[in-house]
């Protein structure tokens, strides 16, 4: 992995924390919500279109479809935190969310296996695993606070 592609990366982080934040303080817990399910949306579209390449080289029609289910889901997931959040609560869709992480993370990793990608920079899948462990912690973090808000 580059440096550039490595401080990419981790900069990237940065939304993440700041809605977790946000959806975790008592001020403004809506925003840093969205701005969670947006921007995570966002990344995920990303992670997928990353494949198009591939799918493209080879007209392979499987990695086609691969390329554009992360987009799909959590494009879907958005309509449903807005209803659970204006009528219930926004914790299942956030906790639905990191879940999504991890689904491409495992869907990702396995098609790169499956196909031995040779184009794949050395510490590509530790680089993924460490960002969708941080991922995931700020969605299952801002997720549990909202369901713990029901409790009181």
């Amino acid at each position: 992995m580059t440096k550039t592609a490595l401080a990419c990366g981790y900069l990237g982080l940065i939304p993440f924390f700041y809605g977790m934040f946000g959806s975790i303080s008592n001020d403004d817990q809506f925003f840093g919500s969205m701005i969670l399910m947006l921007y995570g949306a966002m990344i995920l579209s990303f992670l997928g279109g990353a494949h198009w390449v591939g799918a493209l080289k080879t007209e392979n029609n499987p990695r086609a479809v691969f390329a554009m289910l992360p987009t799909i889901f959590s494009c879907g997931l958005l309509p449903v935190w807005f209803y659970c959040t204006q009528m219930l609560n926004s914790g299942p869709p956030l906790l639905l969310m990191g879940i999504l992480f991890w689904i491409v993370y495992a869907m990702d990793m396995k098609y790169i296996k499956v196909t031995k990608e040779d184009d794949m920079p050395n510490g590509y899948a530790r680089f993924r695993l460490i960002l969708t462990i941080i991922v995931s912690a700020t969605y299952f973090t801002s997720a549990f606070y909202a369901l713990s808000t029901l409790l009181h």
